[in-house]
């Protein structure tokens, strides 16, 4: 009689103990399912991010094909970090056609927006940064005329 007693009391700890595993286990489970959405979560937005970012890139590289190469005042202004408004580009422009001249090089032209703009060599673009003084970006630090 003892015997069984014991062996009810040993059972019962036993399923005790499967019990307590069984919870632990669902919320571990919980908190790596939560992990796992946040992780997600966050991947697909710095995915979106980075595509985002690409689509960019890849608009203003067309734009650089389809310039061949040539830059306008506004994505000067874009690769140095200026502002892009008219009382910025239209005077860089008479100063980057001004230097275009001056230099030998033929300005090229194109529409941007309603405008009518110079597309400008990226030596003359590189000068013009050198001669006021201003940081020239990777984009340019290599131009050689």
């Amino acid at each position: 009689m003892k015997h069984m007693e014991l062996l009810a009391r040993s059972k019962a700890m036993t399923d005790q103990i499967i019990a307590d595993i069984i919870t632990e286990h669902t919320k571990d489970t919980e908190i790596l399912n939560y992990k796992i959405e946040k992780t997600n979560s966050v991947f697909k937005q710095k995915y979106d991010e980075l595509e985002a970012m690409q689509t960019c890139m890849s608009k203003e590289l067309q734009k650089l094909s389809n310039n061949k190469g040539k830059l306008t005042a506004r994505q000067l202004c874009i690769i140095t970090g200026q502002p892009t408004d008219l009382d910025t580009t239209k005077p860089m422009g008479t100063v980057l056609s001004a230097i275009s001249r001056e230099l030998g090089y033929i300005i090229d032209k194109t529409l941007e927006g309603n405008y009518n703009v110079g597309l400008y060599s990226p030596f003359v673009c590189k000068e013009y940064l050198e001669r006021y003084n201003l940081a020239i970006p990777p984009q340019l630090q290599y131009v050689k005329e």
